[in-house]
């Protein structure tokens, strides 16, 4: 007879109400080898899983992997709708225009791969250089060079989204590095040319005309430059009159 049917046996003989009969027959184990003053009920913990942390404003805003479609879908363009698109519009100078050298139709790539002159041979603007120009050229060189800039950005942030290393397959870092170097370079230029209009608009307050500066200047380069090689002059010493 199984242990149950003792249990129930035992609870009606002595008298146990419903619940206490109901408790008794929940408690007791169905096992042969349970021993009645050892509890084999152990007590289960479930842990439950850590929530995941949510995404700081950083991570929304530049995600570190995304992953691209494997090939652009047909008809991105839209051909069929027949829309007329300005060849010269500013927002090509975003990307690198390469013109096919079997059909020769000019493309804009988003990343151009590494040449092996072009971007190896090239060097930033000296201050010497710089110097020579007028304001409207160093005006001019300024949104070139930034222009180039962002064009560099925008094949960076393109090598970001499709999740490859942009080092392995541009020079972009040092085309980068010339173009800053240019820029501050055309601000150094540009900062001697307000220095000395400032020193001259002093001059000018004080009376000084450009005669008496220019007179000056070459009155200062006439005079005979000592050579670092010239013996010094012997000092001259004062005989004593004899008597």
């Amino acid at each position: 007879m199984s242990s149950r049917l003792l249990v129930s046996l035992r609870s009606l003989s002595l008298g146990v109400h419903r619940q206490g009969f109901i408790r008794g027959l929940a408690t007791v184990s169905d096992t042969p080898d349970a021993s009645p003053s050892v509890s084999t009920s152990t007590p289960t913990h479930q842990w439950q899983p850590r929530p995941a942390r949510k995404p700081t404003a950083k991570q929304r805003a530049i995600p570190s992997r995304v992953s691209p479609r494997a090939e652009t879908p047909p008809g991105h363009l839209r051909p069929d709708l027949k829309i007329e698109v300005n060849e010269k519009h500013g927002l090509y100078g975003f990307f690198r225009a390469v013109r096919d050298e079997v059909s020769g139709v000019v493309d804009y790539e988003t990343i151009v791969p590494r040449h092996r002159t072009n971007d190896y041979s090239g060097r930033a603007w000296l201050a010497s250089e710089l110097r020579r120009k007028s304001f409207k050229d160093l005006h001019t060189l300024w949104y070139v060079l930034a222009r180039e800039r962002n064009l560099l950005a925008t094949q960076a942030a393109e090598a970001r989204r499709i999740g490859i290393d942009i080092a392995l397959f541009t020079n972009g870092q040092k085309r980068d590095l010339r173009c800053r170097k240019s820029m501050a370079r055309i601000k150094q230029v540009l900062n001697e040319r307000r220095l000395a209009y400032d020193d001259a608009v002093k001059l000018f307050k004080a009376g000084v005309v450009p005669e008496q500066v220019e007179a000056e200047a070459e009155a200062v380069a006439a005079e005979p430059k000592a050579s670092l090689f010239e013996a010094e002059p012997a000092p001259v010493s004062e005989s004593k009159p004899t008597s």
